[in-house]
């Protein structure tokens, strides 16, 4: 479970409020040590710097120290740089702005912004006892966390969410520009990764494709590949690479992996080219297509041309 830092405990922790600092504190540290993210919400920063500033002016009046106007301000922009540090900001989207008719505008806000997550996949860490009863399938304070049993959290079969982490910014940076000016084929941003792709492996030109199995259809279809076409490629991938040379009419045929490289081994290959021009699969299995029905199999049809001309 992720959490959502509500004000009243980012305050708690960045002032080292107290009663209320080491349990807020303790909830952070424990959410981390059990594979957990911390978000603030982008909406929350004026009302974040402007409490912050108020309770230090509170905490160093009450010693006897009062501070001035740019002390504090000083204070407090200092306190949150730190405190912000590793963690992740939640953007406000428009969406979650129009709370103004709700009894607590900017809790509102933060309920919206939890509704993109997942039922119960974060949680907004508060201590305002209200909100909780209000919402308690979406919140919890610092002392029910600590009391929470965890699960040793899996491993993700596909772990896209840790990768956009480390860019999650700029990502939604650039996903609103391309909202807002509505290019979306052959926009600038295709043109800037085309570009940046062609330099980083030194040719002149890359092509942005829909999907990686256009990608793989592109250069078939390039290379005039069709009906009666053996391709040679590998059984250790996804459909796609098979499905396109299918798609094209042309017939798939798999060669084993070097089991040290991962790519097809040229041993393999070498054997399944001269059984598919001798037609013996024998030599190396080749693939079969069916006749009429109750007819059997026919073997492949070898074509006229060199392997990797076409036929």
């Amino acid at each position: 479970m992720d959490l959502l830092l509500d004000v009243n405990v980012a305050v708690d922790i960045c002032t080292k409020r107290e009663p209320f600092f080491t349990l807020s504190r303790d909830s952070v540290a424990v959410c981390r040590a059990n594979g957990g993210k911390i978000w603030l919400y982008a909406g929350s920063v004026q009302t974040l710097e402007y409490v912050v500033r108020a309770q230090l002016v509170d905490q160093h009046l009450s010693r006897g120290k009062p501070l001035s106007s740019s002390q504090s301000l000083y204070l407090a922009r200092r306190l949150l740089q730190r405190f912000c540090r590793g963690k992740h900001w939640l953007a406000a989207l428009a969406g979650e702005c129009p709370v103004f008719e709700s009894p607590d505008p900017e809790d509102e806000q933060l309920v919206r912004a939890l509704g993109r997550f997942a039922p119960g996949a974060v949680k907004l860490l508060t201590r305002d006892r209200q909100l909780c009863e209000r919402y308690p399938e979406l919140t919890i304070t610092p002392h029910q966390y600590l009391q929470t049993q965890f699960r040793p959290k899996g491993i993700e079969f596909v772990d896209l969410k840790t990768q956009q982490d480390a860019t999650r910014p700029h990502l939604e940076q650039r996903v609103h520009r391309v909202l807002h000016h509505g290019q979306y084929i052959m926009g600038p941003e295709v043109r800037e990764l085309e570009q940046k792709l062609a330099a980083y492996v030194g040719v002149k030109h890359a092509i942005g494709c829909s999907s990686g199995t256009d990608a793989l259809l592109l250069p078939l279809l390039a290379r005039g590949i069709g009906p009666g076409d053996a391709v040679f490629t590998t059984p250790f991938t996804f459909i796609a690479t098979a499905e396109v040379i299918s798609l094209l009419g042309a017939t798939p045929v798999f060669v084993d992996i070097d089991p040290l490289t991962y790519n097809i081994d040229p041993k393999q290959l070498d054997k399944a080219i001269r059984a598919v021009k001798a037609n013996a699969p024998t030599l190396h299995p080749l693939p079969t297509r069916n006749r009429e029905p109750g007819t059997g199999n026919a073997p492949l049809p070898t074509g006229n041309r060199e392997p990797g001309t076409g036929n």
